[in-house]
């Protein structure tokens, strides 16, 4: 008796061992391949070929103003990838505050990134005219940001702000913006991956690093005099002045794919 009652319990627990065996495989059977990965950005600012320092460091731009910076802000919003087959994928909800004060800032990460190769992107320096016209909003688009005038202007989409002896009263202050007729000051940037690609692969990330060259502010096409323009402050003809000349103000350094 107990030498049956041995067997019934040694086959009991081999059964359930093959059981629990059997759902874990099934388990695991049932978890998708990933087919997407995550593409992150990491930026670095500087001024000709120097590092970007604040309160300190002058700078010479073009014109021959020396000039400090205080201040360094500004959104990238509406990333678009390109593959080599003219095909495209658009990220919903691009849009993110840079500031050079907060280092975190100068990363971020979208995910869900359909795996192939991307040759090339466009994103937009600054906020599209949609939100620009959506009301309250949150998370980078937060009016609290600073970096909103009103409903009718809308977003700041670059802020620049130091000191200078050109400047009237030693400071310069360009909030640049407008997204209407003739003042809209939104620019799409496309830097050149100079033949390198983002390679995504599932469950891996690539990484874009961009450096932004804050000097390309006061230079080509129009040479910028802080002592003749010192202050920007509403959509205007010298925000669409400025804005032109920082449509070239961000290059590929490299690529790294995981």
């Amino acid at each position: 008796m107990k030498s049956n009652l041995l067997k019934y319990a040694i086959l009991s627990a081999f059964a359930l061992t093959t059981v629990f065996s059997s759902c874990k495989k099934d388990e695991d059977d049932d978890q998708p391949t990933p087919t997407t990965g995550s593409l992150s950005f990491e930026l670095t600012h500087k001024v000709g070929s120097d590092p970007l320092v604040q309160n300190t460091v002058t700078y010479v731009n073009l014109d021959g103003d020396s000039f400090i910076v205080t201040k360094f802000r500004y959104y990238i919003s509406n990333v678009v990838l390109k593959k080599s087959d003219g095909s495209t994928y658009a990220p919903s909800e691009c849009y993110y505050l840079v500031d050079d004060s907060v280092s975190s800032s100068k990363t971020f990460t979208i995910s869900d990134i359909p795996v192939g190769e991307y040759t090339s992107m466009t994103f937009l320096l600054g906020v599209d005219s949609t939100r620009n016209c959506s009301g309250a909003q949150s998370g980078a688009l937060d009016a609290l940001n600073g970096m909103f005038w009103s409903w009718n202007n809308g977003y700041i989409f670059l802020k620049l702000e130091g000191m200078s002896a050109s400047a009237s009263g030693g400071m310069f202050m360009y909030h640049v913006g407008g997204f209407k007729g003739t003042t809209n000051a939104i620019r799409t940037i496309a830097p050149d991956f100079n033949g390198d690609v983002v390679d995504m692969r599932a469950g891996k990330t690539s990484t874009i690093h961009m450096v932004a060259n804050l000097a390309e502010l006061f230079a080509n096409p129009t040479t910028i005099d802080i002592g003749t323009l010192s202050m920007i402050h509403m959509p205007s003809a010298e925000a669409v002045t400025l804005a032109d000349n920082y449509a070239d103000m961000f290059r590929v350094d490299h690529i790294h794919n995981d």
